[in-house]
C-alpha cells in the first residue's frame, strides 16, 4: 500500500489543511491560559457589551475554562437525586403518577431504551417520539424536550463567571451549527406532521426548536 500523503499529492504539514474544530478550541484554550490573554479577553467582552454590565468586574482567579462542556451529564453522574430533580425542574401536571411509577416504567415513560430496571437513566436518552406519545400539554412537552436536549449538549468552550454565569463558546470550522431536533422523524412532529397532538404540535413548530449551543 503507498502513502496516501504521496497519492494526495499533498506535501503542507497538516496544520495547514487540519479541519478539527477540537484542535482549534484546544488551541484558543491554551492561548486563554497563557499570560494576561484571558484578562484582556474578558475586558474585551466586557466593553463590547457582550457580557452584560450587571455581571460586574470578572476577576480571573474567579473564572474557570472547560473544553468540550457537559455540566448536566456530569451532574447526573452518581446523583441519589434524579428522579427528584425532573420532577422540580419540569413540574409535570401528573407528578404523583410519575412518583408513584417503577424505576423500569419511568425509564420506559420518557422513552429510554432498553428501560433500566435498577437505575433512572440519563436524560439525554429520552425519545422524542416516546415524549410525544405520553406528554399531551404543549408546554410540558417542550419542557421535556428542551431537558433532553440540554443533556446531550457539549459547548466547544466555556468559561465560568462564578457558579451561575458562564461564556459560552461553539468553535465552528466549515460546518453550520446544529439545531434540535435533529432527525427528520422528530422535526416532523414539531411541524404537526407526525405527532399525538399534531394540531397543537404545529403551532408550537416555531418555539419548539431551540439552538443546540449558544
Amino acid at each position: 500500500m503507498g502513502n496516501l500523503r504521496e497519492q494526495m499529492q499533498q506535501s503542507r504539514p497538516y496544520w495547514k489543511f487540519n479541519r478539527e474544530e477540537q484542535n482549534y478550541t484546544a488551541l484558543l484554550h491554551h492561548a486563554l491560559l497563557s499570560g494576561r490573554n484571558l484578562s484582556h479577553f474578558l475586558q474585551k467582552l466586557g466593553t463590547r457589551s457582550i457580557t452584560p454590565s450587571h455581571w460586574g468586574p470578572m476577576e480571573v482567579q474567579d473564572v474557570s475554562m472547560y473544553v468540550e462542556y457537559a455540566l448536566p451529564r456530569d451532574l447526573w453522574a452518581g446523583t441519589l437525586r434524579a428522579r427528584q430533580a425532573v420532577l422540580d425542574l419540569l413540574q409535570p401536571a401528573n407528578r404523583g403518577q410519575l412518583e408513584a411509577l417503577s424505576i423500569e416504567n419511568w425509564n420506559a415513560y420518557f422513552g429510554a431504551r432498553p428501560a433500566s430496571t435498577d437505575w433512572i437513566q440519563f436524560p439525554g436518552r429520552w425519545q422524542v417520539r416516546r415524549l410525544d406519545h405520553t406528554i399531551c400539554d404543549n408546554d410540558a412537552f417542550v419542557r421535556a424536550c428542551k431537558f433532553k436536549w440540554a443533556f446531550n449538549m457539549k459547548a466547544a468552550l466555556v468559561i465560568h463567571l462564578g457558579a451561575d454565569h458562564a461564556i459560552v463558546i461553539e468553535a465552528k470550522y466549515d460546518s453550520a451549527e446544529s439545531a434540535s431536533p435533529l432527525s427528520g422523524a422528530e422535526r416532523k412532529i414539531f411541524h404537526g406532521e407526525a405527532s399525538s397532538n399534531s394540531s397543537d404540535r404545529q403551532n408550537y413548530r416555531n418555539t419548539c426548536s431551540t439552538r443546540s449551543s449558544a
